[in-house]
């Protein structure tokens, strides 16, 4: 999963971090892309949309869920922050939200170009009309658990945010896990253990991230 940070120089932290380690590495396209943005700016400077077949509402029920509503909540804190529901399996589009509200009726892609959206980005993908010509029409990025993806057409995005990478590429980004910073927090000593719960999954890095909270 993945979540907030912030840029320090070519490397970016994980904010609350207590080592300062570096988190992400970034390159060429994306690296020049993320660079233009204000990151030191907590005013909301634009909008993006996010899509996925991941549904956060009503309630949070899995992990990929829990990193589609931590991406809105703080991933872009200068982005107002839209999400589209895709149908798992064909990815047609299903619903638009807004601070977690449905918006109106209307999916056809030439409604939502209307919003203007700085940049979209995918929380996995599967290519079909809709959502090649969404991620044509406006900067597109993707995350996905593992780099390269069968899924993941060549060409067609900006960057590429992935938790495992078995090949190099110069607008691939690789994020580590998310976790909530009002339970996991610098200077935080009172503990002798730390217990970790969840499906430790080869391509996303978990274990690596749970080794790390110690330190």
């Amino acid at each position: 999963e993945g979540t907030a940070c912030r840029r320090t120089c070519s490397r970016l932290t994980l904010p609350g971090d207590p080592t300062g380690a570096p988190a992400f590495l970034i390159e060429g396209e994306l690296h020049e892309y993320l660079r233009n943005d204000h990151w030191s700016s907590p005013s909301v400077t634009g909008s993006a949309l996010l899509v996925s077949t991941a549904n956060p509402y009503p309630v949070v029920t899995n992990g990929c869920a829990r990193l589609v509503h931590d991406y809105q909540k703080s991933m872009f804190p200068q982005y107002d922050i839209y999400f589209l529901l895709a149908r798992p399996g064909d990815w047609a589009p299903l619903r638009l939200f807004h601070h977690g509200r449905p918006v109106g009726e209307d999916l056809r892609l030439e409604h939502l170009l209307a919003f203007d959206f700085d940049f979209v980005l995918f929380i996995g993908f599967k290519e079909n009309e809709f959502t090649w010509q969404l991620a044509s029409a406006r900067p597109s990025f993707c995350l996905t658990d593992t780099f390269p993806h069968p899924d993941l057409p060549d060409g067609l995005f900006h960057g590429v945010l992935s938790h495992r990478a078995v090949e190099q590429h110069r607008d691939l980004l690789l994020v580590g896990g998310s976790y909530d910073d009002s339970v996991f927090y610098p200077d935080r000593r009172c503990e002798e253990l730390v217990l970790a719960v969840g499906r430790i999954h080869p391509d996303k890095s978990q274990l690596e991230l749970v080794q790390s909270y110690r330190r």
